[in-house]
């Protein structure tokens, strides 16, 4: 795969074909190369495919492979340094949902700790398919990118999930961001159906319970990330319950926390 790829900002072009995000690990002290200020205009002429980490170079051929053309990656994307960066990264912050729930499909890079380690994982083959409860769930516990805190909500978000881990692939689809009506892995399958969250009770519930499992994860910059990487899922959930996010809580749910 030699050829190669270039940033459209989409804000001046517009496209209309469906797009893919890849959610992956950074990997620590990150030494490929990212969008700055001082690149963003060759970024847009080209970009050299040799030049990227293998996990943007799998994902690049997977997408190529089942017909998507255009592709999301945050270090892409988003300016990381240089003039104008913060005021790119803000608004990058406030677009996420929909950067997300609009992508016809999730790359997730579960197996890999690091954005140098790939997509594809050398396993051994099934050689039959089986139905077994929690599958998806057990394969994923352990992936380092579901320990990353961004990863949370660009997974709740996402309507269609390929992930690649360590085990196997798995297939993961959402019809609502209060609920996951179907699960699917391949080449074992799990089915999940449920009833949406219309309950104010158990919208609660199901917003405590992302809380909760948001706050055993981890941030690169705390700081900064802390709010920002949950505020999509806050978002959504304050919206459902006509209700106000105050740091880190919904307004509606503070007299029974304060009880």
């Amino acid at each position: 795969m030699t050829e190669s790829i270039r940033l459209i900002p989409t804000a001046s072009q517009l496209v209309t074909d469906s797009y893919a995000t890849l959610s992956h690990c950074w990997g620590p002290n990150p030494s490929f190369f990212t969008l700055t200020a001082g690149n963003l205009a060759a970024f847009q002429a080209r970009i050299d495919i040799t030049e990227l980490p293998k996990t943007f170079r799998d994902a690049i051929l997977f997408c190529r492979n089942i017909g998507i053309r255009y592709l999301w990656i945050d270090s892409l994307c988003i300016i990381q340094s240089g003039d104008g960066s913060e005021v790119d990264w803000l608004q990058h912050v406030s677009l996420m949902p929909q950067i997300y729930r609009n992508a016809i499909l999730n790359v997730s890079a579960d197996w890999a700790s690091s954005s140098q380690h790939g997509l594809f994982h050398i396993r051994t083959p099934v050689k039959k398919i089986e139905y077994k409860s929690q599958a998806l769930q057990h394969s994923l516990a352990a992936a380092p990118l579901q320990k990353r805190g961004w990863v949370l909500q660009e997974r709740v978000m996402s309507p269609r999930i390929i992930h690649f881990a360590q085990d196997q692939l798995h297939w993961e689809c959402a019809q609502s961001l209060s609920v996951r009506n179907e699960v699917e892995t391949i080449p074992t399958s799990v089915l999940r159906r449920s009833r949406p969250l219309n309950n104010e009770n158990l919208q609660l519930q199901k917003f405590c319970e992302l809380v909760e499992e948001y706050s055993n994860r981890r941030l690169t910059h705390v700081n900064t990330d802390i709010f920002p990487a949950f505020g999509a899922i806050a978002e959504h959930f304050a919206k459902n319950l006509d209700s106000r996010y105050i740091a880190g809580f919904l307004e509606c749910h503070l007299p029974s926390l304060l009880a």
